[in-house]
């Protein structure tokens, strides 16, 4: 690594120099999902540039820093980090710096829940196109992107992004068009097009391949796996078996991609009816929510959704309700336009299962209403799942 023969030239003393190769080296290790490395150097290194008295440098490195924490998902951390570094490059007058963390804090703030995008990403735009900044570009956007599905739940608008993010990345050499095709997959998976969706997803894993890296912080599995337990794939469990070692470990730090496998591996395992694999992660999703982060940026998924369907699978009836509760309060509350109907369904299907006294009329009128949203936005094969639940809690 070209960063490690730096540091090896300038040695053990604190300099400028040194901070920033020190920051480059986690930067490349938390994209590589070498995610707790990278923690290790940021934080070496702005420790190293505190001493400094350099604002600049300081703002520089809490930058990696933000890059990182998207990385391993760190939630509450992740937006702070981001939101420091801002405030820093801006004092510092340092725009090309600046333009590329305001993308990743509008990311970090609608993954912890803040979905009012600051009207400060549209300037930082322009300013990024002036000073050529072309990775600030695509965050950006992306951040806008994924506020704008969440806030209005415009599958067209999304799937027009995904697009230009696929297209942005092939003309630019940028290695993220995985994630690109991933969302295509997903926003043809939410439409109906299911065939469709197995071939964009399809193309984002041949994409990570050519990455050559196994554990990408921002692997694209979570989309893969999803997809296939709904089209009814017959890989897809020994694929779920397959990946199970890329999942979180418990009590470190983890990468975005392995979070987010995690969370579709416990609504994959639920439709398979491997209800023990599923509730046996509910730990895991709890050590996930123990970050602040609300939503999984890459399957777009509400964390206290996934908790409680893990918690369900394991008959833990009164925690899976009162995460389904939390999930539906903040589905409103964001908005969360796609998450609104499927945390409706997922805890009708809940009610169904534990079938107490009155759970099958609250089911129903859950199930009533997921139905009528998922009409609302367009997901006809949703639509069906949720009708056909509901001939089945008369």
């Amino acid at each position: 690594m070209v960063a490690r023969r730096g540091l090896e030239m300038v040695g053990d003393q604190p300099g400028a120099a040194r901070c920033r190769l020190l920051g480059a080296a986690a930067f490349v290790l938390g994209a590589a999902g070498e995610v707790a490395e990278a923690h290790r150097l940021i934080a070496t290194a702005i420790a190293e540039a505190e001493s400094l008295d350099d604002t600049r440098l300081l703002g520089q490195l809490l930058n990696f820093n933000a890059l990182i924490g998207l990385a391993s998902m760190a939630g509450r951390e992740w937006a702070m980090v981001a939101e420091r570094s801002a405030a820093l490059l801006h004092d510092s007058g340092d725009l090309w710096e600046w333009v590329q963390v305001v993308g990743w804090r509008g990311m970090a703030r609608w993954c912890v829940g803040d979905t009012e995008l600051v009207e400060e990403a549209v300037d930082a735009e322009a300013t990024a196109e002036r000073v050529g900044g072309l990775g600030a570009i695509a965050v950006i956007r992306m951040a806008r992107a994924v506020n704008a599905l969440s806030r209005r739940g415009d599958l067209e608008v999304f799937e027009a992004f995904a697009r230009w993010y696929i297209d942005f990345s092939e003309r630019n050499d940028f290695p993220w068009k995985m994630v690109g095709a991933s969302w295509f997959g997903l926003v043809s998976f939410w439409r109906g097009q299911w065939d469709e969706a197995r071939t964009h997803v399809a193309q984002s894993l041949e994409f990570e391949r050519q990455m050559r890296h196994p554990r990408t912080a921002w692997s694209i599995w979570s989309n893969a796996v999803m997809v296939k337990a709904y089209a009814g794939d017959g890989d897809v469990g020994a694929l779920l078996d397959e990946r199970a070692s890329f999942l979180p470990e418990a009590g470190r730090r983890n990468s975005n991609g392995a979070w987010g496998l995690l969370l579709r591996t416990v609504e994959a395992r639920v439709l398979l009816g491997q209800h023990e694999a599923a509730a046996s992660l509910y730990p895991l999703v709890l050590e996930a929510l123990d970050t602040g982060t609300v939503i999984e940026f890459q399957s777009m998924e509400l964390l206290q959704k996934a908790a409680g369907t893990a918690a369900a699978a394991g008959s833990r009836w009164e925690v899976a309700e009162e995460h389904y509760r939390t999930a539906i309060r903040q589905a409103e509350e964001l908005p969360h336009q796609i998450a609104r109907p499927e945390v409706r369904r997922w805890y009708g299907r809940m009610l169904l299962d534990r079938d107490a006294a009155g759970d099958r009329e609250r089911a129903r009128a859950l199930l009533g209403q997921a139905a009528d949203i998922y009409e609302q936005l367009g997901m006809p094969r949703h639509l069906e799942i949720a009708n056909e639940m509901l001939k089945n809690a008369l």
